[in-house]
C-alpha cells in the first residue's frame, strides 16, 4: 500500500496535470478579455453572450443528430430537445440542462443565438446525450410547477433515452439561475419523484439562490414563489406563529425555516 505522503504527491501531480490540460483547452481568446475587461465589474448578460457567441457553433451542426420539441408532458412548455452523436451509440451518460430566467422567461433554445443548444453540442462531444427542457413560467405556474416538471422530464428521460443511446441509470440533471433551483427544489423533495430515489447519478447547480430568507424577494421570485409571499403575510400580520403550509401537509416552523419549505 502505498504511503499517504505518496498518495498526496500523486494526487497533486494529477491536479497540476489537469488544471494545466484544461488552462490550455480553455483559454480565452485575448480579444474576448479586452472587452470583457471594459464592460467592468457588472452582470449584463446580453452584452456578455454576445461576446461569446462569435465562440460558438452554428447550425447545421456537424455529427449530431437532434429530436426537438419532443413531448414529456401535458403543459404547452412541456418540451424537451435531445441532442446524440450522428453515428449510433449506446450507454452514453445523459446530460439534462434546465435553463434559467428568472421563474417567468427563458427557453431551451433562444433564437438568433447559439445558446442553449451550445451546452448539448458540448454534452455530445464530450461523450454524453444531451437533453435541454424547458418548463412552466410563473405567474400562470407558481411554485413547485419547475419542480414537479423536473420530476416529469426525468421521468420521460428514464424510459426513453436508452432507445436513443443514452444510459438511464446514469442521468446528471444541471440547472442554471431559477433553473439551479428548480433542480434544487427537485432533489430535496422525494414526494416530486416518479421514478425510484429520483432516477439521477448525480446533480450540478450554477448560480442559484438557496435561501430565500438571505434578502429581500424580487418581484419575479415572489411571483413564483407567491406560497411563500402568503406566509409571510400570514405570520407578520400575527394570523400564524409558526408558519403555514404550502403544499402537501408539510409544515413549516416560521419565517426563518422557510429555505426548508421550498
Amino acid at each position: 500500500m502505498a504511503s499517504p505522503k505518496l498518495a498526496l504527491t500523486i494526487l497533486a501531480t494529477l491536479m497540476v496535470a489537469a488544471t494545466a490540460s484544461q488552462a490550455q483547452e480553455s483559454q480565452m481568446p485575448a480579444e474576448i478579455a479586452a472587452r470583457l475587461s471594459e464592460l467592468g465589474r457588472v452582470i449584463d448578460p446580453p452584452k456578455t453572450a454576445a461576446l461569446y457567441a462569435t465562440l460558438q457553433e452554428r447550425e447545421p451542426y456537424q455529427g449530431v443528430r437532434i429530436e426537438r420539441d419532443i413531448r414529456y408532458g401535458a403543459a404547452d412548455r412541456n418540451l424537451l430537445d435531445v441532442f446524440m452523436p450522428e453515428t449510433a451509440s449506446s450507454g452514453r451518460p445523459v446530460l439534462m440542462f434546465v435553463h434559467g430566467g428568472a421563474f417567468v422567461r427563458g427557453n431551451k433554445r433562444m433564437p438568433g443565438t447559439p445558446f442553449y443548444d451550445n451546452i448539448m453540442l458540448w454534452a455530445v462531444k464530450n461523450g454524453f446525450v444531451g437533453v435541454n427542457m424547458t418548463y412552466r413560467l410563473a405567474p400562470q405556474s407558481t411554485w413547485p410547477a419547475g419542480a414537479e416538471d423536473i420530476a416529469s422530464a426525468v421521468k420521460w428521460v428514464s424510459d426513453e433515452i436508452a432507445s436513443r443511446g443514452g444510459d438511464p441509470a446514469r442521468i446528471y440533471l444541471m440547472g442554471h439561475s431559477a433553473g439551479a433551483i428548480h433542480v434544487a427544489s427537485y432533489v430535496s423533495h422525494p414526494e416530486f419523484y416518479k421514478v425510484k430515489d429520483g432516477g439521477l447519478k448525480g446533480a450540478i447547480m450554477a448560480s442559484g439562490i438557496y435561501d430565500l430568507t438571505a434578502k429581500p424577494l424580487t418581484s419575479d421570485e415572489r411571483a413564483y414563489f407567491r406560497f411563500l409571499t402568503l406566509c409571510r403575510a400570514i405570520v407578520a400580520a400575527g394570523f400564524a406563529e409558526d408558519g403555514c403550509t404550502p403544499i402537501g401537509g408539510n409544515r413549516r416552523a416560521g419565517p426563518t425555516r422557510f429555505r426548508e419549505a421550498i
